[in-house]
């Protein structure tokens, strides 16, 4: 099994750190509890690699978010958790043939600490609602005859769909697309994205967007090679290299694209190609495929999905070969997307089948360490089209489908934390006013709507399934008969320009990350309408007056040589004691919140209903050792039992106030309750 908090990567903010008695801001990597600062990602570099290297050691502070990011425990508490103190009672009590000495003093007050540090992480969620971000941007198009793209901020729905134009028609059916930052400036990047056949490239800033190329050939800038994509399958950056998989051709190509990124002046915005390998084979062939299409690149290897063949092909970064992963049936669980976590250097591989998604997490020897069913299940016409992993915080990563951008833990994959709210990202749009064709049907009298494909109404999700009635009520006047029966005339109206217009729906293509040097991602993600880009941090949601305060518990300052007795333990007793209460002074209620339609749970306020003088009912003295008492492993175990008991009552007055759930429904088939409305 993985060990998730042997490695941590997160933007520490001022007062967690110090470096060379200086206060630190910046990345941390935490290795097996000690905290380091992160060497910058090396996305953008002339190497070839990109590695988290072990930095500079850093002081840690006294703070309870300085230890919990040094700990094994992660903001990772879901809604539904159950929630329990890791270490239990029968641990940290001193039993009756227990030498009591210094290594054991040591080892039971840690224990306890460590049930600290768990209880305060309890008072953590991550907020559902994404994005956090209000700041989005995204460049479209407002007229069919524009060359250039607008770069728009906020909820302007008036742009038009790429394929509405032809100056644009190929944005309209990118497929994937890799972004890449630029080596000075994390503002900038480019986009690589493809379409069946063609290759193209984008520039993107916060100022603009424009595209570099779109081109149909291998290799555009030699006259001679006329070579053309057959059918592009996937592409991957690493580095300053592109690799591209042509699915038609059988064929994985290698680009040097650090012209985009770096400045060069004589190689600006040029892609050259560096080595083709392919050929139609068998699995059991090296470097020939049958089909390729996702590929991923990490920081040794790239995984290509060798569709035909149901492998998966992993080289190195110079196409020498390293092995097949053929463990998986993909017969069985067709592969739906694959990605290394660069920063943990393990594979990720979706699988998709009978509605559930199902993923495994493969190794450096190319075995399967883990894996998981996912907490969605797949509307009807929803498919996967990647994963992505966050910079800003190694423990979310994100998959996108066409329909939506869920949010999870690296560390409890099963969990899903969010989900991207369509109404502040995506919208149904509407296009310039045309006449259109509906149906009605007239019965005695009453003229009620059948059909109207383009009611802005009729696009909106009921969220039910069997759902059998459409939103439109306003009906424009009949003005033709097509046919008629006995007692129903069915009639097609052509409905003015003024009534209504055309709608269509954003269809998500991908969602891509890239690093910044400040506590957000980079967002990317494509539509058939819009490019989205914008920065997004991961913040949580908390039930405590302030997020982080003082800690005192981790400082043992017992010495091996000292004498034990009361006075000496008090001492010891204080810090842990003051950490305990200065945690319960500083709770201010219980999460609450509701479900809302798409499942997500929203939080609202904190709940106050809470009696906060349960959670001490014993006078303070009775945690100390008193003159007159000489059973110190008594005194010692009354001490834990009250600071045991305060933590449980800390974390059950934190458990999520839900209200009713999901409001039930009934079914007039069966009468029972139920969370699924079926309309007949």
């Amino acid at each position: 099994m993985i060990t998730y908090s042997d490695y941590k990567r997160f933007y520490a903010e001022s007062g967690l750190f110090t470096l060379n008695s200086v206060d630190y801001t910046g990345y941390v990597e935490v290795l097996s509890g000690v905290p380091y600062t992160a060497t910058e990602l090396d996305i953008t570099s002339k190497c070839s690699t990109l590695s988290s290297l072990v930095g500079v050691p850093l002081e840690r502070q006294s703070t309870y978010k300085t230890d919990l990011l040094c700990s094994d425990f992660f903001f990772d508490r879901g809604i539904n958790d159950i929630v329990e103190l890791p270490i239990p009672l029968e641990e940290i009590l001193i039993e009756a043939n227990d030498f009591l000495n210094y290594n054991l003093l040591e080892s039971k007050l840690t224990k306890i600490k460590t049930n600290t540090i768990y209880t305060y992480s309890r008072c953590f969620m991550t907020g559902a609602l994404l994005p956090v971000s209000d700041n989005v941007k995204y460049a479209g198009v407002l007229s069919a005859s524009q060359t250039t793209l607008d770069l728009f901020a906020g909820s302007n729905y008036s742009t038009l769909p790429f394929g509405s134009t032809n100056n644009f028609l190929e944005l309209d059916g990118i497929r994937g697309f890799a972004p890449v930052n630029y080596l000075e400036d994390d503002s900038k990047a480019v986009i690589f994205a493809f379409t069946s056949t063609n290759l193209i490239s984008l520039s993107c800033s916060d100022q603009s967007i424009g595209v570099i190329e779109i081109s149909p050939y291998y290799q555009t800038q030699v006259a001679e090679n006329t070579l053309s994509f057959f059918n592009i399958g996937g592409i991957a950056t690493i580095g300053k290299f592109l690799y591209v998989t042509d699915t038609g051709n059988n064929n994985i190509l290698k680009y040097d694209i650090g012209g985009y990124i770096d400045g060069d002046t004589v190689l600006s915005n040029k892609r050259n190609l560096v080595e083709i390998i392919g050929g139609k084979g068998l699995a059991v062939d090296e470097v020939l495929f049958n089909e390729p299409k996702e590929i991923t690149a990490g920081n040794n290897y790239i995984a290509v999905n060798d569709s035909k063949n149901y492998a998966i092909k992993v080289f190195d970064l110079d196409f020498n070969f390293i092995a097949v992963i053929n463990s998986i049936n993909f017969k069985r669980e067709p592969l739906a997307a694959l990605e290394y976590n660069r920063l943990t250097n393990y594979l990720y591989v979706l699988t998709y089948s009978q509605q559930k998604t199902k993923l495994y997490i493969i190794n450096d020897c190319f075995n399967v360490e883990e894996s998981y069913e996912l907490p969605f299940i797949l509307q009807v016409g929803e498919v996967i089209n990647n994963i992505s992993f966050s910079y800003n915080n190694s423990n979310f990563f994100y998959i996108s489908t066409n329909y939506a951008i869920y949010k999870l833990l690296v560390n409890k994959p099963g969990n899903r934390k969010g989900v991207y709210q369509t109404n502040k990202i995506l919208s149904n749009i509407k296009s310039p006013a045309s006449q259109v064709t509906a149906t009605y049907v007239i019965s005695g009298g009453q003229t009620t709507i059948v059909q109207d494909p383009n009611s802005l109404w009729n696009y909106v999700d009921t969220y039910y399934d069997n759902a059998k009635f459409n939103w439109e009520t306003n009906t424009p006047s009949i003005t033709s008969i097509v046919t008629q029966g006995a007692s129903i005339q069915t009639t097609t109206t052509t409905i003015p320009a003024s009534y209504t217009t055309s709608v269509y729906s954003d269809v998500i293509v991908g969602y891509r990350l890239t690093p910044q040097s400040d506590d957000t991602d980079k967002v990317f993600f494509i539509t058939n309408s819009r490019i989205y880009y914008f920065k997004e941090p991961n913040i949580y949601k908390s039930v405590l007056k302030l997020d982080n305060f003082d800690s005192y518990g981790a400082n043992f300052t017992l010495n091996s040589s000292e004498y034990i007795q009361g006075s000496s333990l008090n001492k010891e007793f204080y810090k842990v004691i003051y950490d305990n209460i200065n945690l319960k002074n500083n709770l201010v209620g219980r999460f609450t919140g509701a479900y809302n339609n798409l499942d997500i749970f929203v939080f609202t306020d904190y709940n106050y209903n809470i009696d906060l003088s349960l959670l001490l009912s014993d006078s303070i003295e009775e945690y100390y050792i008193h003159d007159n008492e000489k059973n110190l492993a008594g005194v010692f175990n009354r001490f834990i039992r009250n600071i045991y008991d305060l933590q449980l009552k800390i974390i059950a007055l934190t458990v999520t106030d839900k209200g009713d759930d999901i409001v039930p429904v009934y079914n007039t088939t069966t009468g029972q309750s139920s969370n699924t409305l079926i309309i007949e």
